[in-house]
């Protein structure tokens, strides 16, 4: 019972939209190593296949800008060059949904009692594939819900200049409250159900959920351009190199630069992905003041009720 009441005065607790950013840096700066431990395979794989990506940045380019036959490629036949495409996307896609997964896991743990913990690593990919199931789920329906909005509008309207905004207040008005929705159900599937009234609570809460999404994803879209900006410098030697090969200069990149250019952009990837850790444990922060919040007022109206009958 005890536990309980120190589980309870650590996470649903009212806190300000500060301090909901502040507590979920704060877990993630004294977790680094529980988080690395549970996560490391899927931001690895993730990261290859990024890395493998950009390795593939010369063929493409080619087979863009030259209109050639993929067939007459050196590295890739036409058909394997197109599946190997489809192929990585579609295992990148799936490692950040596992990490997302994992990452659910060690959250609800810690819900239940108070710290982050290791529950080794078979127990964890086991119970990580639910929630990642969702995830992927979640991410399809959203992609076809503003897919249907945004091209009904556009149907009607057409693309002029000014339509643009649609898209941006469709993307305010539909995505916070649905990563709310998303947030809530996967970290208590039991209690967050999908109503009207549920749907009526995520709009009436859609300032602060924007206000913590909005600030902590800055600061990981930020630091993320930042780990990438050498990878970026890199793709552009890249390009470089292969239009002045298109002009007749034969002259090629060192090997070496090959190596270099899978270690960095490797290490970029990894290190943005597992720093998106610290928006997805702000918006838990973010959650548990919300439903604190909501036990508050359901206690007090109780109260005033009770009152009145008396």
């Amino acid at each position: 019972m005890e536990e309980k009441k120190d589980v309870d005065l650590s996470f649903y607790k009212v806190r300000s939209y500060s301090s909901c950013l502040i507590k979920g840096f704060k877990l993630f700066a004294d977790n680094l190593w529980t988080i690395l431990k549970s996560t490391w395979t899927s931001i690895l794989l993730f990261a290859l296949c990024v890395a493998v990506c950009s390795f593939l940045y010369r063929p493409l380019a080619r087979l863009v800008f030259t209109f050639a036959d993929p067939s007459s490629l050196p590295y890739f036949p036409q058909m394997l060059f197109g599946i190997l495409l489809v192929f990585l996307f579609v295992v990148a896609t799936l490692a950040s949904a596992f990490f997302g997964g994992q990452l659910t896991v060690l959250v609800r743990n810690y819900v239940q009692t108070g710290h982050l913990q290791y529950t080794g690593k078979g127990r964890l990919v086991k119970a990580a594939m639910e929630p990642s199931g969702k995830l992927l789920a979640f991410d399809f329906i959203f992609l076809i819900k503003v897919a249907v909005l945004s091209g009904v509008f556009h149907y009607f309207v057409g693309f002029a200049w000014w339509s643009w905004f649609w898209d941006v207040l469709l993307i305010l008005a539909v995505f916070i409250p649905y990563t709310a929705f998303v947030v809530s159900h996967i970290l208590d599937p039991k209690a967050c159900k999908f109503s009207l009234t549920s749907i009526k609570d995520l709009y009436k809460s859609w300032g602060a959920w924007s206000a913590v999404f909005f600030v902590s994803g800055l600061f990981c879209a930020l630091c993320a351009v930042f780990f990438s900006m050498p990878s970026f410098v890199l793709l552009f030697a890249r390009s470089e190199s292969f239009f002045m090969e298109l002009g007749g200069d034969l002259t090629d990149l060192p090997a070496a630069f090959n190596v270099m250019q899978l270690l960095i952009v490797f290490l970029s990837s990894a290190l943005s992905l597992f720093l998106f850790t610290t928006m997805y444990f702000s918006l838990l922060f973010m959650y548990g003041s919300l439903e604190k919040k909501k036990e508050e007022i359901a206690l007090y109206e109780q109260e005033q009720q009770r009152l009145m009958q008396a």
